[in-house]
């Protein structure tokens, strides 16, 4: 079977959106407080994906519509920051020579340096992590574990 230039550059467009969703720890969110239901068509939606995968330091978009605004962000299903964590505790480990990793300071944080005693994404990765564990471990519910975490970010 021939494929037409078209179909060759469709299918590659679509495998490889298909390997960079696979890849990537969050997915597209859209919010709007519009009564008219939003649609977009999937080419827009994918390029409103790369567009955020481009600028990471945006943390989302508005999209102007007929019917109101769109806020566009990045959902991040799961826990991302143990992952995170895990990451930088195997480097730190399997690598001697590396004694830190240094992560930028944002309007809300300040510079962070991970070590081998505290690998952690995150200046309060400490405390994130014990909520984390305790919740895992069933000594609190989802609940205790969500007031406690927003108790440490509003510390942040």
């Amino acid at each position: 079977m021939v494929m037409s230039e078209r179909e060759t550059n469709v299918s590659a467009a679509k495998h490889a959106r298909q390997i960079a969703h696979r890849r990537r720890p969050w997915q597209l969110l859209m919010l709007s407080n519009n009564n008219q239901p939003s649609s977009f068509s999937e080419e827009t939606v994918a390029a409103l994906t790369r567009i955020l995968d481009l600028l990471p330091h945006v943390p989302g978009l508005a999209l102007q519509t007929k019917f109101g605004e769109v806020h566009v962000s990045r959902d991040f299903s799961g826990d991302t920051t143990s992952a995170v964590d895990a990451l930088i505790t195997t480097v730190l480990k399997d690598d001697p020579n590396i004694t830190g990793i240094t992560f930028p300071g944002t309007g809300k944080r300040p510079e962070h340096t991970a070590t081998i005693k505290d690998p952690h994404c995150l200046p309060a990765g400490k405390q994130f992590a014990a909520v984390n564990q305790a919740q895992k471990a069933g000594l609190i519910g989802s609940s205790e574990a969500i007031r406690r975490t927003k108790a440490i970010g509003n510390k942040e």
